[in-house]
């Protein structure tokens, strides 16, 4: 079971892998631009939108957002 398990993750990280590249191809394609945001512009934008996270907590509570925050990472 273990060891299912541990195929089935890694199977699914390199999925993710080869749609991040699938995405960025077709964005590329279509002409437009993948902006990346250094570490300091990524600390800069994260300040930014921290107020409609925090406004977001107040209505829906930390669980719910705890939960996205996983699926995303």
């Amino acid at each position: 079971m273990r060891s299912a398990v541990t195929d089935a993750i890694a199977f699914q990280r390199e999925l993710h892998v080869q749609e991040e590249a699938d995405a960025r191809k077709a964005i590329e394609t279509e002409g437009c631009d993948i902006v990346e945001l250094t570490s300091k512009e990524h600390d800069a934008f994260a300040a930014a939108v921290q107020p409609l996270l925090d406004e977001a907590q107040g209505t829906y509570g930390r669980e719910l957002l705890d939960l996205a925050a996983t699926r995303i990472a």
